[in-house]
């Protein structure tokens, strides 16, 4: 039986992910069902390359057909300062 937890309790856990995908709900349940939290209130903070390349405007790409990529495009600084006051909050 999972120990009782605090319902109001913050708890910070870090998975691995690749490019900010949301990864299934069962890949997450093995790692946060100890912790006594629901698969489905988990959020997922987008990394500094995802905000990045959404900045850039890029169409998303096949993962396994694509390798290597070369972005390209313009990103003014008060887009990037933007994103680094989204990572840190």
């Amino acid at each position: 039986m999972p120990p009782k937890f605090h319902p109001n309790e913050i708890k910070v856990v870090y998975l691995r992910c690749t490019g900010g995908e949301v990864s299934t709900t069962s890949a997450l349940a093995s790692k946060i069902g100890p912790l006594g939290l629901s698969p489905k209130k988990i959020k997922v903070a987008p990394s500094a390359s995802a905000l990045i390349i959404k900045a850039l405007k890029e169409p998303p790409r096949d993962r396994k057909k694509q390798k290597n990529i070369k972005h390209s495009g313009n990103i003014t600084f008060d887009e990037i300062v933007n994103i680094a006051q989204q990572m840190r909050h």
